[in-house]
């Protein structure tokens, strides 16, 4: 998703620079700085990895999930491990 973006954006700025649009939203493409929004990019994952981990330490996600019933997919796992579970045909 975030190499679409910037993608389309390099392809914005040369249609910009090659057709010589002039504008409110062709002039603010053009000056967008692929250095700046590099960094922005590596904030943004660095932040969403950041609140992922606190939410994970903090939020006690693994004691919840293990109080959870199991999912179906589990139960099946479960009961073709266990002989004495399956039904008898």
């Amino acid at each position: 998703m975030v190499a679409l973006l910037i993608g389309t954006v390099e392809l914005l700025q040369v249609l910009i620079h090659m057709t010589r649009r002039r504008g409110a939203f062709p002039d603010c493409i053009a000056s967008l700085d692929m250095g700046a929004l590099g960094y922005l990019i590596v904030a943004v994952f660095l932040l969403a990895w950041t609140l992922s981990v606190v939410v994970w330490k903090f939020g006690r996600l693994e004691q919840r999930q293990a109080a959870l019933p199991h999912s179906h997919a589990q139960a099946i796992m479960d009961i073709n491990s266990r002989p004495e579970l399956k039904q008898r045909e």
